[in-house]
């Protein structure tokens, strides 16, 4: 029986590869925090926009105070600090980002009290007030770089048929969301509950690789039906995991709206919505057979790259150190790099010698 089980589950994505990892993998119950830094760089640039500047130089600010903004592109102090200069940095994979200096005044961490079961999800006449949260938090829709309110409006004006949170990591390597489900399946699953109430979609559905230990009884607590689904890549891509619901026969027959959300992201939109909490930090898993010690590393956004880095005690002939995957990232200058409010994961490679053409 466990034959045929897992043969379905690898046709259910035509077309695709199994990956070899490329060194260990992360391991999902594993999460530290960094809070050992002197100074942020805030990046000032999101997507095409340049946002302005809310401080002045030397100011004070304390955490979860607005930073910069432009129109609905917001970023927030990510602890007690100072503003300082503005320089560049390198941010999304892209040099010369706009950043602010940012002093900090202590070494703070705000401990996250867990969600219980039974928080309530706002009701339909909660829904403008849950919206002008998520307009005023500067939350991101991560695959269009766009705020997340944006983008929930423009779904707005069409029936949506289903949200799905796609919890397939689009390598071995890069498996930040299933560390984030392992760690916080609650907030997870309420955070799409609370999308799916926003956008009036019927159903909500979660899809996982078929070897992680899903819990199904938070699920339903949630009211969220968990599908396994292959790890094939390029299943962790939004239009990925749509077709292999497809071929399940997950999805409606006609033709209707679908939303895919990223596992970070509801988790943020729970944070957001039912404690109230910025989203101002980010999860970040460095692995690659370039580093000792891969793992997932909790760090406010505008930290420094080399920072996660040495935590992860990277090879000193390191080669390369790729801003996603090893076979669709982006090359960066890791003493240059700060995280963002999009940064996930980074990709150590060695330098590999090539005995044959």
């Amino acid at each position: 029986m466990g034959l045929i089980f897992y043969d379905k589950i690898d046709r259910d994505f035509p077309g695709g590869l199994y990956l070899t990892p490329l060194g260990d993998i992360p391991p999902v119950d594993s999460i530290s925090t960094i809070i050992e830094m002197d100074c942020l760089r805030i990046p000032l640039r999101i997507g095409p926009y340049n946002l302005d500047p809310c401080v002045t130089t030397g100011q004070k600010v304390q955490r979860s105070e607005l930073l910069a903004q432009k129109n609905e592109f917001r970023i927030y102090a990510p602890r007690n600090g100072a503003a300082a200069k503005i320089t560049t940095a390198w941010a999304d994979g892209r040099p010369g980002r706009p950043v602010l200096e940012f002093i900090l005044q202590q070494q703070e961490h705000a401990n996250e009290a867990p969600l219980p079961p039974s928080a309530p999800i706002p009701t339909d006449d909660l829904q403008q007030q849950t919206l002008a949260k998520i307009a005023h938090s500067g939350l991101l829709a991560s695959d269009k770089r766009t705020p997340l309110s944006t983008w929930l409006k423009h779904f707005q004006k069409q029936p949506t048929a289903m949200v799905v949170a796609n919890a397939v990591p689009l390598e071995p390597n890069l498996n930040t969301p299933l560390a984030i489900l392992h760690r916080h399946p609650e907030q997870v699953f309420a955070g799409l509950a609370i999308l799916k109430r926003l956008l009036g979609a019927e159903q909500a559905v979660m899809a996982y690789p078929y070897h992680f230990p899903v819990r199904h009884e938070v699920a339903r607590d949630w009211e969220v039906q968990c599908v396994a689904v292959s790890d094939k890549y390029p299943q962790g891509r939004s239009e990925s995991v749509l077709a292999t619901l497809k071929k399940q026969g997950r999805l409606p027959r006609r033709k209707q709206r679908l939303a895919v959300f990223d596992i970070q992201l509801l988790q943020q939109v729970e944070r957001l919505i039912l404690a109230g909490r910025l989203p101002l930090d980010r999860l970040i898993t460095i692995s690659g057979d370039g580093v000792r010690r891969p793992g997932h590393f909790l760090v406010p956004v505008g930290a420094p790259l080399n920072l996660l880095l040495t935590q992860a005690d990277i090879y000193p002939d390191a080669a390369l150190v790729v801003q996603g995957g090893s076979l669709s990232g982006q090359a960066v200058d890791p003493d240059n790099t700060v995280i963002t409010l999009l940064s996930e994961s980074f990709t150590v490679l060695k330098n590999h010698v090539r005995h044959t053409a």
